[in-house]
C-alpha cells in the first residue's frame, strides 16, 4: 500500500470488508503465512497493533523500514477457516511454537479452528498404491511423523484432521509393470 496518509486508506479498506463481509467482517478463508520470528500478516512481535481489538483494519508501527497496515485479531479470528501455508528452513524453529498456540508469537495468537475438520478422500484408479499418512501432528511420537515409504495406509473413504492439527497423507503412483 502506497497511500500517503495510511490511517485512511485503513479506513477505506476496513470499510470496504465490512460492505463485503459483514459487521464484524466474516472471511470465507483466511490465508496466512509465518515469519521466521513468529509474525503472520503484519502482525509482528512487540507492535502495538497485537493488542487493538476494536478494529478491523489498523496502521503498524514501523517494520522492516516500513508502516503497514493490517487484519486485526478480531478479524482473523472471525475467519470460518485459518490455513497457513509456511514454506522455508528459517520457519522450522518457530513453527512448533505455532502449532503449540504459543501466544509470545503473533501467530501464535491466532486462533485456528477448534473443531475437527473430516476430508473424504478421492478413490484412486489402480495406477496409485493406497493413500498413506506421513504426518499428523496430533499423534504422539513416533507416529506423528511417518517415512515416504513407510506410512500407514489410510482407511477410506475419510479422513478426520484434529483441532490446531497439520496432516499430510500421499498417493504414489505404482511403478510396477503391471501398472504402467
Amino acid at each position: 500500500m502506497e497511500d500517503i496518509d495510511l490511517t485512511a486508506a485503513a479506513e477505506r479498506y476496513a470499510k470496504t470488508l465490512r460492505e463485503i463481509a459483514g459487521s464484524p467482517p466474516t472471511l470465507d478463508l483466511v490465508h496466512l503465512g509465518l515469519g521466521p520470528e513468529g509474525h503472520t500478516a503484519s502482525l509482528v512481535p512487540d507492535d502495538p497493533v497485537l493488542g487493538i481489538t476494536d478494529m478491523t483494519v489498523a496502521q503498524t508501527g514501523e517494520y522492516r523500514d516500513r508502516r503497514r497496515m493490517t487484519l486485526t485479531y478480531p478479524v482473523l479470528h472471525h475467519g470460518r477457516r485459518i490455513i497457513w501455508v509456511v514454506t522455508g528452513s528459517d520457519k522450522a524453529r518457530i513453527l512448533p511454537r505455532l502449532q503449540a498456540g504459543d501466544h509470545a508469537i503473533p501467530a501464535g495468537r491466532v486462533c485456528a479452528y477448534w473443531e475437527f475438520l473430516e476430508f473424504e478422500l478421492p478413490v484412486l484408479s489402480e495406477a496409485y498404491e493406497p493413500w498413506r499418512r506421513c504426518i499428523d501432528t496430533f499423534l504422539a511420537p513416533p507416529e506423528d511423523v511417518c517415512p515416504l515409504d513407510d506410512g500407514p495406509v489410510v482407511p477410506l473413504p475419510k479422513y478426520r484432521v484434529q483441532p490446531r492439527s497439520l496432516v499430510i497423507l500421499f498417493a504414489k503412483m505404482r511403478t510396477d509393470a503391471a501398472h504402467p
